[in-house]
């Protein structure tokens, strides 16, 4: 169906897989996370320190327009998806040399809705080189696509990517954010989720999380920007101070000795995920498909 905007909706099975922290000291580690946890052949978003790299995976290795392979300390974030639209594997950088990242898988899992749209990628030009495309600006901006005889213009020839933007209709009350116990470790990739989408703190992404107070507390920082989680002495409640001034109450349930953090009671929809799904072109017709 079609939304107010013209935007697709629809309802599939999905499914995640949390891969937690993990560190990347060299390409080694980095085709060893790759290789046991996303099959099949992909395309690949990279986005190092100095640019942006796209890219070609065969399922044991990468291939980009220069023939060369990037040093994973230069990864800020990363999405390999694979060509038959299914899955996508995510890689974010956190802090000291740590990186978490989550696998997504459609056809699979529970029912959710999602929103279809599609990213334009800039480029008004473009010409072929060694079995890519380069699309760039006439101000000096290019990109390299693994695909040839592609072709962009100034007027509606452009490049796309298509995305997937999972809704969640829970009732926060009965929605566990995260487990305390797991707090720094498997769940700060699921606590930095939910403070960005329902603060909308974008600094998150890039903070130090730590426990101070004798693990009473969570410390979310980045040297300049800040929040606090405190947990009553009940172990009942969880209060949130964030440095611009607001705040907010989350529950605590404990289940199986571990302290579970709800939100409070009341519906909220929202984007709570978005995977890459394809490259198109502009008549939405998907480019590499198997």
């Amino acid at each position: 169906m079609n939304n107010d905007n013209g935007l697709e909706i629809s309802t599939i099975q999905s499914s995640t897989k949390n891969l937690g922290d993990f560190k990347l000291p060299d390409n080694e580690s980095f085709m060893s996370v790759i290789m046991s946890n996303f099959e099949g052949n992909g395309y690949c978003v990279c986005y190092l320190d100095y640019k942006v790299l796209i890219g070609e995976y065969n399922g044991s290795s990468f291939r980009f327009h220069d023939g060369k392979m990037f040093e994973p300390r230069f990864i800020q974030r990363m999405r390999l998806f694979d060509k038959i639209q299914k899955q996508e594997l995510y890689i974010w950088r956190k802090n000291n040399g740590w990186f978490s990242g989550r696998l997504r898988v459609d056809g699979k899992g529970k029912k959710t809705d999602v929103v279809e749209a599609y990213q334009v990628l800039w480029g008004t030009n473009c010409e072929h080189v060694s079995g890519f495309t380069r699309l760039y600006e006439d101000r000096g901006t290019e990109l390299f696509l693994p695909f040839e005889n592609m072709a962009v213009d100034k007027n509606e020839k452009k490049a796309f990517i298509k995305t997937y933007n999972y809704i969640s209709y829970e009732t926060e009350g009965n929605l566990n954010l995260f487990s305390w116990d797991e707090i720094p470790g498997n769940d700060n990739g699921r606590l930095i989720e939910y403070l960005n989408r329902h603060f909308a703190i974008e600094w998150v992404k890039t903070a130090e999380i730590e426990k101070i107070d004798d693990g009473g507390a969570i410390k979310v920082s980045t040297g300049i920007n800040f929040l606090s989680l405190s947990l009553n002495d009940e172990k009942t409640k969880v209060d949130i101070r964030i440095d611009d001034g607001r705040t907010d109450k989350f529950i605590v349930k404990t289940k199986n000795g571990e302290l579970n953090i709800y939100g409070n009671s009341y519906q909220q929809a929202g984007y709570v995920d978005c995977r890459f799904v394809a490259f198109t072109d502009n008549q939405r017709k998907i480019l590499g498909a198997e």
